[in-house]
């Protein structure tokens, strides 16, 4: 007769294995989806299935990382940004199309339930068509006042400023050293990727 014998794992051990199956189910989660408009938009549908009403809201990392497959911080600013347009159209075209009511609202994205997010997705409607409105009238004081023909134009003495400037940086980038320009590269990229992050965010 045939016996099994189990083998008890150390405490150490099941740390171990847990540790590497976390890894594993972290690997498989930050492998890019299949990426066309059809699937994200299934997979937003899916998502916002527990989305329902603010108190249930969802933020855009999140919308993220369930359409694309990824952390946005995985990939560089520009793609990013690509992608939440990206996922931004998907969003509006399932609103526009009567399929799932997205709405967003401090930084929060859910989808509409009570009259009270009603009431606030009609005045947000009413502000932009005022803006709308203004424009219109803007856009006919142009044409009829001819403003076109007064359109500022940059002097030259703007253009001479600029010069000189462009020149002084050049010289004080010339006397920085190779590791000081990466450290100074490297503050400035960190700044335009949270500055992106927090427009894209509004």
């Amino acid at each position: 007769m045939n016996t099994i014998q189990l083998k008890q794992l150390t405490r150490k051990e099941k740390e171990e294995q847990q540790k590497q199956n976390q890894k594993k189910k972290q690997i498989q989660r930050q492998v890019p989806l299949d990426l066309n408009q059809e699937n994200i938009k299934n997979r937003l549908l899916i998502h916002f299935q527990n989305h329902i009403g603010e108190q249930n809201k969802t933020t855009l990392q999140e919308l993220f990382e369930v359409c694309i497959g990824l952390n946005p911080l995985m990939v560089d600013s520009f793609a990013r940004m690509y992608w939440i347009e990206i996922i931004k159209k998907m969003m509006r075209s399932l609103r526009s199309k009567d399929r799932c009511f997205i709405l967003k609202k401090d930084k929060g994205y859910f989808v509409l339930q009570d009259t009270i997010e009603c009431e606030y997705y009609k005045r947000l409607c009413d502000n932009a068509i005022k803006k709308m409105e203004k424009s219109k009238i803007r856009a006919e004081d142009w044409v009829e006042e001819e403003k076109w023909r007064t359109m500022e134009n940059p002097s030259e003495e703007n253009e001479e400023i600029i010069e000189k400037s462009l020149e002084e940086r050049k010289k004080s980038v010339s006397k920085i050293l190779p590791e000081e320009k990466m450290e100074d590269y490297k503050d400035k990229l960190k700044t335009k990727v949270i500055k992106l992050w927090k427009n894209e965010e509004k």
